[in-house]
């Protein structure tokens, strides 16, 4: 939210409570991973990555169907 008002970014449409939820979210992970056994090896990374894309190509569907 620093960035924003430091950087004059903002509008009617701006999102600016989606801020510090992704800065919760991020510490809700980073608290998960630092705390939880992750497994390792190959096919965890395989997985990993393909949870990843997903996620992305989710995403990007979801943003360009709501234009």
């Amino acid at each position: 939210m620093i960035l924003l008002g430091f950087t004059g970014a903002g509008g009617e449409r701006t999102d600016v409570l989606a801020q510090p939820h992704r800065f919760a979210m991020g510490l809700l992970a980073g608290l998960a991973h630092a705390t939880l056994r992750v497994p390792r090896g190959r096919v965890a990374q395989t997985l990993s990555g393909v949870a990843a894309l997903a996620v992305l190509a989710l995403a990007w569907a979801q943003a360009l169907s709501a234009v």
